[in-house]
This record gives structure tokens, sequence and C-alpha cells, in this order.
């Protein structure tokens, strides 16, 4: 059992090498967040002061991927409203969420 989640990890691993810039990391709260319904793999996060970003392993490369999320960015918010009173840290997770739920009723539908 402990071996076949070592390789299930090192083969998940090498997917997001291979799918993902390194700068993407794993969420601290990795298990708030859904699934994608292609890959089966919650997504790996990309946040700095201009944008935040979620993606999954679904695409061609790095370069093409299939299910990318964005969120504004704090400095977006700040620059809109002056300051940075109600910024939703937690938009990203949510906007991504919402994309997979959205997806899922999608491959429902036309399934």
């Amino acid at each position: 059992m402990k071996f076949n989640f070592m390789v299930e990890k090192e083969l998940e691993d090498c997917r997001w090498k291979y799918m993902s810039f390194d700068w993407y990391k794993e969420p601290k709260n990795k298990n708030d967040w859904l699934a994608c319904s292609e890959c089966g793999l919650t997504p790996r996060i990309w946040e700095f002061d201009n944008g935040r970003y979620a993606n999954c392993v679904c695409g061609i490369d790095v370069w093409n991927n299939k299910h990318q999320v964005k969120a504004k960015s704090i400095m977006y918010y700040y620059r809109k409203n002056g300051n940075t009173i109600g910024y939703d840290v937690d938009e990203l997770r949510k906007n991504w969420n919402n994309y997979i739920l959205k997806l899922k009723s999608k491959i429902k539908i036309n399934g």
C-alpha cells in the first residue's frame, strides 16, 4: 500500500514537472480545492503582486494549459480601491472550484 502511494506521488510529480512552471506551488489548504475532473489533480497556484493563477496538468505543455483560472491581484485591488480592505484572499480558490463545478456539469450534459 505504501509502495503504491510512493509510485503515485512520483508520477504526479513527473506530470507537474513537464506540464507546469516551477513557480506554481501546492496551495496550503489543498483539501479545500476541488480536483480537476479531467486529470484528477488538485491545482497548483502562482500568486504574486500583479496576479494569481491556478492550473492543473491538462493540456499540451507548460505553454498550452487547458484549465487555467485567475483572480484579481492585490495590487489591482489596491489601485482600484485605494486600499486593501475587502480584498478576498480566497478568491482564487473560489474561482477554481466554481470553474470545476461548471466543467463537471458541462461534461454531464455533453457526456
